[in-house]
């Protein structure tokens, strides 16, 4: 599995070379953070199937998951109010499931252990990527 992890800060004016780049090169997910697209934008690649959490509330933020179409998987839900995520669950023959998260958080937010352990709940296989702002 080739993962791509990308924070935007704003996909909108840097679409037309994300798509170039994404057909140079072979990547069976690609996660994004800070996509910043409001519900109205377009965000499709030929092949892939994109799972997105845009912000409603106000512009910044945003989080997304585009995986190849070929891929068997399903999107699920996450359980955070601080940490931005989109989630998508690979289905795997002979093999149990594995969740793909991907993440923000504002660093105007505290970190909370909470909200990290929501990440992982009711997921035995899961990879975290993306930008967590966390500092020491």
């Amino acid at each position: 599995m080739k993962i791509l992890s990308w924070n935007c800060n704003s996909i909108r004016p840097k679409k037309q070379d994300f798509q170039d780049f994404i057909q140079q090169i072979d990547r069976n997910t690609i996660a994004l953070q800070e996509t910043r697209l409001k519900s109205s934008d377009r965000l499709n690649l030929p092949n892939y199937t994109t799972h997105r959490t845009d912000k409603t509330i106000y512009t910044g933020g945003g989080t997304a998951l585009m995986i190849k179409s070929s891929i068997p998987h399903h999107a699920t839900p996450i359980n955070t109010t601080l940490i931005e995520g989109t989630v998508i669950t690979i289905e795997r023959r002979n093999s149990t499931p594995i969740s793909i998260i991907s993440v923000y958080k504002s660093p105007r937010k505290p970190m909370d252990p909470i909200e990290l352990r929501n990440l992982f709940q009711n997921r035995w296989n899961c990879l975290i990527v993306g930008d967590l702002n966390a500092k020491l």
